[in-house]
């Protein structure tokens, strides 16, 4: 990798797994198939897809699946080079087979999820709904072989063995940090890393450049997107997979999801997707009630061959689709812990980690801040908006500032540095100061955003403006929101000097400060309307 590699020397390094079980002999578990050239998919067909990517030196298995197989053996089994396993997230299903492996890497918000054991509940209610996954496909599999014609070795799920019931996930080793934009060198190949919150705070893709081929994990689902649950943002979705189809445009050849049977799409449906989650986030794609495939109420956003879920009480429902009546209501009683999600979905527990997959529930976990990455959070529009994200203080003093400073934000957001660029004056005496010192120079500053992850959007307290007396000078300032108690939970403020020019409004200045909470634990409560007085909440993203 670049800036240092998780690979060592020209020999995988041996193993030295913990105590753990792959009860499912890989032979009988994984379906493995030639996608590209020296590109396979090594599926867990209706659970988990992972691709294996090989180069002249090294190779790189996208995801570890469930680890209720040896997942090692298998990718083993189709290359004789190192093999570095990069994680997508953090989530259960993603990070099974991490401790069959040594070399592990991920964005540094999933560590805390691949270095923590997954807790024997969970297993043994995933493997409930596996089962049950797999009674209903032997009822499709007549039907198939009769009218269809579509199933096929790779897209076949396996039963389950009554050895499986002896799964284990331990531990996986500490993962080495991805940074948004960051290569992997394989040797005569590369796979650029694309930061991709939305799904989850940790999320990523890794883009094959060269082949044209996009490895989305999560980020891309032919089946739900299940954005309604607490680690999940519809607005940070939407703005990742703008930013991403606005990035890749051209470059990409094909796509392949990480889950359902439809392990590869065209580079369209990246654009339809993010049209889709744009349209929902604007409230411009009334959903219906439903439930996902839990039975776990959700608001259905249904689309051409894929749908958004979120929660029942977010966005509007369209009038002329009831709730569908052959699903059961939701029960009053609370969901027990370990309950499953289904094979080959995300999910959440109240376990402490941002990012478990196979179990769900509506209990918020907080999220660790592995500093100094920047934990996303929800993003809340500013009162008095006047549409797509631009504050109405800055429209009012020029609507193409409004605009300007709105359309820096999503691109801060989805992690495009050549739109981030547009916005900063392209002049030698630009600059951006922290507390690591000044970056000068619109180089410097495209050389930090590409090394550094996406930030991601945060919620912010407050907008305060300074305008010269032409107006041709704005200094935005923001800071962080503090918590109901009064705690600040952010943890910069920035400010920004916009100068009107001759190519429009562009930043000239930059200048970000960390923010320190100097109150004890146990401090009393403060009314954070006494310390908000303007009650403004633009949609800023982080820096």
């Amino acid at each position: 990798m670049t800036g240092g590699s998780a690979v060592g020397g020209g020999l995988e390094r041996a193993r030295t797994a913990p105590a753990g079980a792959a009860p499912v002999p890989a032979a009988d578990w994984f379906a493995l198939r030639p996608v590209a050239a020296r590109t396979w998919l090594v599926a867990e067909p209706g659970h988990v897809n992972c691709f294996l990517v090989e180069g002249d030196e090294r190779a790189v298995l996208v995801d570890t699946g469930l680890g209720l197989a040896d997942v090692h053996a298998a990718a083993r089994s189709l290359t004789r080079r190192p093999i570095l396993a990069v994680n997508s997230h953090g989530h259960d299903d993603h990070r099974g087979g991490n401790w069959l492996f040594r070399d592990i890497a991920a964005h540094p918000l999933a560590t805390p999820a691949l270095t923590a054991p997954v807790p024997a509940g969970r297993l043994a209610a995933y493997l409930a709904v596996a089962r049950e996954q797999y009674a209903a496909y032997e009822r499709l599999r007549a039907d198939d072989a009769r009218f269809f014609h579509l199933l096929t070795e790779a897209t076949t799920p396996r039963p389950l063995p009554p050895s499986a019931d002896a799964w284990t996930v331990p531990a996986g080793p500490a993962p080495a940090a991805l940074a948004d934009g960051e290569r992997i060198d394989l040797g005569g190949r590369e796979l650029t890393v694309l930061h991709t919150p939305g799904h989850s705070p940790d999320s990523l893709c890794l883009l094959d450049g060269r082949d044209g081929l996009l490895f989305a994990g999560d980020t891309l689902i032919t089946g739900d997107f299940w954005v309604h649950m607490p680690d999940a943002e519809v607005d940070v979705f939407a703005a990742t997979l703008r930013g991403l189809a606005s990035r890749l445009a051209g470059s990409v050849r094909e796509i392949y999801p990480a889950h359902t049977l439809r392990y590869r799409v065209g580079p369209d449906f990246l654009r339809r997707a993010a049209d889709a989650f744009e349209a929902v986030a604007a409230g411009e794609a009334p959903g219906r009630p439903g439930t996902d495939l839990l039975r776990r109420p959700a608001l259905r956003h249904d689309f051409a061959d894929f749908s958004v879920l979120r929660p029942l009480d977010a966005g509007t429902v369209s009038p002329d689709v009831p709730s569908p009546s052959d699903e059961p209501a939701p029960s009053d009683e609370p969901a027990p812990p370990g309950e499953p999600a289904p094979p080959g979905e995300s999910s959440r527990s109240d376990a402490p980690s941002p990012s478990d997959e196979l179990v769900r529930s509506d209990v918020p976990v907080p999220v660790p801040v592995p500093v100094p990455v920047a934990v996303p959070v929800p993003v809340e529009v500013e009162v008095g908006s006047v549409g797509d994200g631009v504050p109405a203080a800055l429209a009012d003093i020029d609507p193409a500032l409004g605009a300007a400073f709105a359309g820096y934000e999503r691109a801060l957001m989805a992690g495009d540095v050549a739109a981030q660029q547009e916005w900063f004056s392209a002049g030698a005496d630009v600059v951006r100061v922290d507390g690591d010192g000044p970056l000068v120079g619109p180089s410097a500053l495209a050389a930090y955003r590409a090394a550094r992850p996406t930030p991601g959007p945060r919620r912010l307290r407050a907008l305060h403006m300074v305008r010269s007396p032409g107006q041709t000078v704005v200094t935005v300032s923001t800071n962080e929101r503090l918590g109901p108690d009064g705690r600040i939970l952010g943890l910069s403020t920035q400010t920004q000097v916009w100068a009107r020019t001759g190519d429009g409004w562009r930043v000239i200045a930059a200048c970000v400060s960390p923010m320190t909470d100097p109150s004890p634990a146990d401090a009393p409560s403060v009314d954070p309307g006494a310390v908000d007085p303007l009650g403004v909440d633009p949609p800023v993203g982080g820096r």
